[in-house]
């Protein structure tokens, strides 16, 4: 008799576990942007400006802040910009730093842009 209870005690205790790790499936937001393609070019104040491809690989419309980080020189900065993308597509997101390209191609580097929902 001890058994049995114990078997099922661990039972309830597993399908308890099991609800904590895969509930929440709806209210969580579905992270499908994904930046595609990363480009520079500059601005004409000769500013540098990151050009971020974020692909939506969703079928409904998706919407996040994009975080696109750089440094230069030893220097880290980060811009953040809105983005919205219909899904099954793509769109081009510019955002303009204040640091110059031709400083920023001697030294610089583009970090992967993150995204929160």
């Amino acid at each position: 008799m001890k058994r049995r209870t114990a078997l099922q005690g661990f039972a309830a205790g597993g399908a308890l576990l099991l609800a904590g790790c895969l509930g929440g499936g709806d209210d969580e937001p579905r992270r499908t942007l994904k930046a595609t393609g990363i480009d520079y070019t500059d601005d004409e104040n000769g500013n540098l400006v990151v050009i971020v491809t974020v692909a939506n690989t969703a079928s409904e419309r998706r919407n996040a802040t994009m975080y696109v980080p750089v440094s230069v020189n030893g220097t880290s900065q980060q811009r953040v910009a809105e983005v919205s993308v219909d899904g099954g597509s793509a769109e081009e997101y510019r955002v303009t730093f204040d640091v110059n390209r031709s400083a920023f191609a001697k030294d610089g580097q583009i970090n992967e842009p993150q995204f929160t929902y």
